[in-house]
């Protein structure tokens, strides 16, 4: 008994360290890590993730949640970070008041792409949450893949 209490232990302990991604121990190019440290010098808890050809990294800057997107050649490819509701531009909350009145905000972030800023807001929807994208001056950016 004691036998097989140890074997499920051991194979328990092999199925969660394979199924963590999300750890410091991704093996993160310097370049990427380089660019990293330079763009986001405040950057704390940071969690990496490899994605196909990128690094996904999660952090906080001030209390603040960031999720930055890098190529492994080191480009900074694009970052979010939260936002309160009110700190929505006025074009945005208008459209919003107008278009989506009934539904409730979850989320709200600020998303940089090449230096274009756009906003990213979810509406909780009874399903699934929709996502959308605007620009600055309110105007929903379907091309714009939301980054989750």
């Amino acid at each position: 008994m004691k036998r097989l209490i140890l074997i499920t232990a051991i194979l328990a302990a092999m199925f969660i360290s394979c199924d963590n991604d999300d750890s410091p121990n991704v093996e993160t190019p310097s370049v990427v890590l380089n660019t990293f440290q330079r763009e986001f010098p405040d950057a704390t808890d940071l969690e990496w993730e490899k994605l196909q050809q990128d690094y996904e990294v999660e952090f906080e800057v001030d209390n603040i949640d960031h999720t930055a997107i890098l190529s492994n050649d080191g480009n900074l490819l694009k970052f979010k970070y939260d936002i309160l509701i009110s700190e929505l531009p006025g074009p945005i909350t208008a459209i919003i008041n107008t278009n989506y009145e009934s539904n409730e905000i979850d989320d709200t972030e600020i998303l940089i792409i090449d230096g274009v800023t756009y906003y990213q807001v979810e509406f909780e929807r009874t399903l699934k949450d929709e996502q959308v994208v605007f620009n600055v001056s309110g105007e929903v950016n379907p091309d714009i893949e939301y980054l989750d």
